[in-house]
């Protein structure tokens, strides 16, 4: 689940949420897909800190390129030849 409006009444990241649409079924996005996209430290985890102001840009992207090591890159690039 990831958040759909992370400052609310309620406080940062509590309250709304919704379910992450499969946007590819390449078979990297099928095997990594649980981990590095909706996982505690996964991508979508750590664009939701980003935007609550939990870290930087900067660590962001930093975050991100660690995880292309770890199937990431493998995800991005069957996804730019399913594009193609």
């Amino acid at each position: 689940m990831s958040f759909c409006n992370g400052v609310n009444e309620n406080g940062v990241n509590v309250g709304r949420y919704y379910a992450m649409p499969p946007i590819l079924a390449t078979e990297a996005c099928v095997e990594y897909h649980s981990g590095l996209i909706l996982g505690s430290s996964g991508v979508c985890a750590l664009r939701d800190q980003c935007i609550a102001g939990q870290m930087t840009v900067d660590e962001f992207f930093t975050r991100c390129e660690a995880l292309k090591s770890c199937g990431l890159q493998d995800i991005l690039d069957q996804g730019v030849e399913a594009c193609a």
